[in-house]
């Protein structure tokens, strides 16, 4: 393993095996991060991981999971990151990206938004829309302090709702 002590970023894409103990490893010994990027084809279970690390990076001022891919279920690990990110005073954007198949198996939902409130100094954020989650709720729980919102949303009416306008979508054919 690379010494990832004195590291203030880390932005990684890639796989992480069934057997990978890398999100404990990180959060373990990167006490000095201020920035961490995890796009990943997950083939492990992780939220244990997080549960157990829940005070560690005390710095982190930019935490991105974007789930490409996942072989195995894991329906506590995105309840695990909400609570490892609950009230981190720092935290200045916040990125959860998660295809719709995969929220169901990867505890994606409605109760995941609901650690917004806690976190009081985000200035940028970006969320899929889970699809159990009333819009009118979501406009609620998003921080006053939001000034960049990007929104994956399964669904145009979820974000029409959301938005409160309407998304006009231009469909054009092309004779032969």
């Amino acid at each position: 393993m690379w010494p990832i002590r004195n590291l203030t970023h880390i932005d990684f894409c890639g796989e992480f095996s069934a057997d990978s103990e890398a999100f404990t490893n990180i959060l373990s010994n990167g006490h000095q991060l201020e920035s961490l990027s995890l796009e990943c084809i997950l083939r492990c279970t992780g939220s244990s991981q997080f549960r157990a690390m829940s005070s560690s990076v005390p710095f982190l001022r930019h935490f991105a999971f974007t789930v490409l891919s996942v072989s195995r279920g894991d329906g506590d690990l995105f309840p695990a990151i909400a609570e490892f990110l609950r009230g981190r005073k720092y935290l200045r954007t916040l990125w959860l990206m998660v295809p719709h198949e995969f929220q169901r198996l990867l505890g994606f939902d409605a109760s995941v938004w609901g650690v917004l409130p806690s976190l009081t100094n985000l200035k940028g954020l970006a969320l899929t829309f889970p699809g159990d989650l009333s819009p009118g709720l979501a406009s609620w729980l998003i921080p006053r302090g939001v000034l960049t919102l990007t929104l994956n949303c399964g669904s145009i009416s979820a974000c029409e709702s959301f938005l409160n306008v309407r998304v006009l979508v231009q469909i054009s054919a092309t004779a032969n």
